[in-house]
C-alpha cells in the first residue's frame, strides 16, 4: 500500500497446530486458536475489503484444512476455526458479488511446515501450494469463482462426505480402534499421494 497505493491480493495464512483433547484444554486456550486461525483472516478482511471496493478489485485467497470435516482426537479448536474460515469466506464472497472482489479458499494439503513444530519429509513442500495460490490470485475480471474452495488448481467440496467419515470414525472407536492423529492421517494421505504419483 505505501509503494503502490493498492491492495490486489490478501493470503490469510497464519496458523499453529493444535493437538489437544477437549478435556485437557486449557483456560483460554481454545479462544486463542480460534483467534489466531478465524479472528485474524474475518478482520484482514474488514480492514481490506473496503480497500478493495475503492479500486474496484480485490482477490483475497484464505487458508482452510479438510481438518475442519474430519474428525481426530485432539484437532477441536482447529477443525472449529477451519470450518468457520470456510463459513466467513462464503458469506464475504456473497457480500462482495458483483464488486470484482473474489474471494476463496484454499486447501494447502498435508505441508511440511512449521504448524508442525518439526520436519516432516515425507509431506509435500510449501512451494507445492504455489500454483494454487497463483491461479486464486490471478482470477480474471468476472470470474465466477467466488465462495469456493480450492485444492491441487481444482475446485474441492468441503463437508460432502463429512458425516459419513464422522460415522466411520466413532463406530471404529466403540469398537475399541484408536482414531488416528491428526500426524498419522497426513502421513498416510502423503504416501497414498506419492502412490498415486508413482503410478502415473
Amino acid at each position: 500500500m505505501e509503494s503502490t497505493g493498492r491492495l490486489d491480493v490478501l493470503f490469510n495464512n497464519a496458523g499453529a497446530g493444535f493437538a489437544t483433547r477437549i478435556e485437557d484444554i486449557r483456560p483460554q486456550q481454545f479462544e486463542d486458536h480460534i483467534a489466531l486461525h478465524l479472528f485474524a483472516t474475518v478482520n484482514a478482511m474488514r480492514l481490506a475489503i473496503p480497500i478493495m471496493r475503492k479500486q474496484g478489485f480485490g482477490r483475497i485467497i484464505n487458508t482452510c484444512s479438510r481438518g475442519a470435516e474430519g474428525p481426530g482426537p485432539g484437532g477441536s479448536a482447529y477443525a472449529a476455526a477451519k470450518a468457520g474460515i470456510w463459513a466467513v469466506t462464503r458469506t464475504a464472497a456473497i457480500e462482495c458479488a458483483g464488486a470484482d472482489i473474489l474471494i476463496n479458499c484454499l486447501i494447502p494439503g498435508p505441508t511440511n511446515s512449521s504448524i508442525w513444530g518439526r520436519d516432516m519429509p515425507k509431506l509435500q513442500p510449501p512451494s507445492a501450494t504455489i500454483p494454487t495460490a497463483r491461479l486464486l490470485a490471478t482470477l480474471p475480471a468476472n470470474s465466477p469463482v467466488s465462495g469456493k474452495t480450492y485444492w491441487n488448481e481444482r475446485e474441492y467440496e468441503l463437508f460432502v462426505d463429512a458425516s459419513s467419515v464422522s460415522a466411520k470414525v466413532l463406530a471404529s472407536a466403540r469398537k475399541g480402534v484408536r482414531p488416528r492423529s491428526t500426524e498419522e492421517s497426513v502421513n498416510a494421505e502423503a504416501d497414498s499421494q506419492a502412490e498415486s504419483r508413482s503410478r502415473l
